[in-house]
């Protein structure tokens, strides 16, 4: 489940902000303009789906950091997801009503998950909602054509569940018998409620209690599979314990314990190599060895023969973390991975290479990068570029092919390397 949006109001240092992503994605913007404050936004909804809201909250540093300074009102993060292929296809492939020879179809076109936090000086209330926007489609023999358009919303709080229906056509509801409850009976199973709780809502009406997770209601939409990677290649460089997570940790302190499960197949072991060697070449041949103490320790290879064989502490720092960024972007299961400043340790010549590396995989997963190299934001492409601005009132965020005298410059072949270099790359 990809994002294709975000929307804050009322959220650190955003009064209000809204934005499209892509597959792929740079954020840049000056020191202290909000670069972070908008990863935090996303950090938030992966922490909300493994910790619980309360612990989402403090990790953003408590409450009375998590609204605007500017304003008292609610703080609400807003989240744009593909919809999910599996809803799609059954949309498409089940008739939701028939009418003579005309069956209808419901087809979802964007799902929202909106989170609202509301604080005053004695409690917290968090509301979460999942709102699906569907067109329904007339189909007669093999011919099709949109006849309407609505919303679902579903509100869950500490008051129970609350649904919300937009307005579907007289007509549809005339021909088809097409009812809110029949709906929410076909929508209900791609909430993530529980089949006791769908049915004690749906069924009576019964208020049900909060469920402190984020994710839990949208059906399959697991939001703790966002990934954020801030490599520090000297820890990855140590040794380590047997014992380890598979998955890369955020500093890659793990390496060599996850590199050891991607190594248990030849093949990976073969791409991981490949991989490593299109951006340093003289590296042939990757292994991770064993120790009679029971700790693990990478180990480069510069010849077949093992002759030139060198341990991870032996290496640069700039080796360690384009081992560090292979691993973690091409064997890492997430479908979504947020990674910071990818240029620090690398050569300045390298750039090409790892924005070509980091847009080829984003057609597998969706990759978020941010940056403060000129050479990144060059081979990034404008359209793929966000840009984070400091205000008198806060932060704004707004895509670098949508502020007006970026095209003007350009047309006159500034290159956008150069506007960013200049900072006139901001609004």
């Amino acid at each position: 489940m990809r994002i294709k949006g975000v929307k804050l109001e009322n959220y650190k240092s955003f009064k209000e902000a809204s934005v499209d992503i892509g597959d792929f994605a740079v954020i840049v913007g000056a020191n202290a303009s909000g670069k972070s404050n908008f990863l935090g936004a996303l950090r938030f909804l992966r922490d909300a789906s493994l910790y619980g809201f309360s612990d989402a909250i403090s990790l953003q540093g408590g409450v009375e950091f998590l609204g605007n300074l500017y304003s008292e009102d609610p703080t609400t993060l807003e989240y744009e997801f593909d919809v999910d292929d599996s809803l799609t296809y059954f949309s498409r492939n089940t008739s939701f009503a028939t009418s003579k020879n005309r069956n209808l179809r419901i087809v979802p076109t964007s799902l929202r998950y909106v989170v609202t936090i509301e604080h005053d000086k004695t409690n917290t209330q968090v509301s979460q909602a999942a709102i699906i926007s569907y067109g329904f489609v007339e189909y007669v023999g093999k011919s099709s054509k949109i006849v309407g358009v609505s919303t679902l919303r579903i509100t869950h709080n500490r008051n129970g569940i609350t649904v919300k229906h937009g307005e579907v056509p007289s007509d549809i509801k005339d021909r088809f018998g097409v009812s809110p409850k029949k709906i929410e009976e076909y929508f209900s199973p791609y909430l993530g409620l529980s089949p006791e709780i769908r049915k004690k809502f749906f069924e009576t009406r019964e208020a049900v209690p909060i469920v402190d997770r984020s994710s839990y209601i949208i059906n399959g939409a697991d939001f703790s599979q966002l990934s954020f990677f801030d490599f520090d290649p000297r820890l990855a460089k140590q040794s380590s314990k047997f014992a380890g997570k598979k998955e890369l940790e955020e500093d890659g302190s793990n390496f060599n314990v996850a590199m050891n499960y991607v190594l248990e197949e030849e093949k990976n072991k073969k791409r991981f190599v490949n991989l490593l060697a299109d951006f340093l070449p003289f590296i042939t041949n990757f292994n991770v060895d064993q120790s009679l103490d029971r700790s693990m320790l990478s180990v480069f290879s510069e010849s077949e023969d093992g002759r030139n064989d060198f341990p991870s502490y032996a290496m640069s720092d700039g080796t360690m973390y384009l081992a560090c960024l292979v691993l973690g972007v091409s064997f890492s299961t997430k479908p979504l991975m947020v990674i910071e400043e990818p240029e620090k340790y690398i050569h300045p010549s390298l750039a090409v290479k790892v924005i070509d590396y980091l847009k080829s995989a984003s057609s597998q997963k969706q990759i978020i990068i941010t940056s403060h190299s000129p050479q990144i934001v060059k081979y990034a492409g404008i359209e793929n570029v966000m840009v984070v601005a400091r205000k008198e009132k806060g932060s704004k965020l707004m895509r670098a092919m949508e502020i007006p005298h970026v095209e003007k410059y350009l047309e006159n072949e500034v290159g956008l390397d150069q506007i960013f270099s200049d900072n006139l790359l901001s609004f």
